[in-house]
């Protein structure tokens, strides 16, 4: 194995592990990384018509982006209806990153009573 190669090796292990670390210390960030980017934004445009997120539509996760996303869960978690969202595992916050990009829980979070 050249110089190149070994560092190139080297680069994906780091990577791959630091991957791992953050699934183990945040799970949702983790998570939220692994989406695709429109369904980060459509996570983002969720929380902003809830008025729990208030920055930026692009996708990317910081403070706000996890206050809101955290925010959300307890909200949907108090209505009851679609049950409590796991944001302590990977598989939990998969789950619930995926069904908040589509708009599952417009009715627990903003949407609540509309007759259309």
């Amino acid at each position: 194995m050249n110089r190149r190669e070994l560092l190139i090796a080297l680069t994906a292990g780091l990577v791959a592990h630091a991957g791992g670390v953050l699934a183990q210390t945040d799970p949702l960030g983790a998570a939220f990384a692994e989406l695709p980017t429109q369904a980060r934004r459509a996570c983002q445009v969720e929380m902003q018509l809830a008025g729990l997120y208030g920055g930026a539509v692009d996708g990317a996760y910081g403070k706000g982006t996890r206050a809101g996303l955290i925010a959300a869960a307890k909200m949907i978690a108090a209505d009851g209806r679609r049950g409590k969202p796991d944001v302590s595992t990977l598989a939990g916050a998969r789950a619930y990153l995926k069904r908040m990009a589509n708009g599952e829980y417009m009715n627990q979070l903003y949407d609540d009573g509309y007759e259309g």
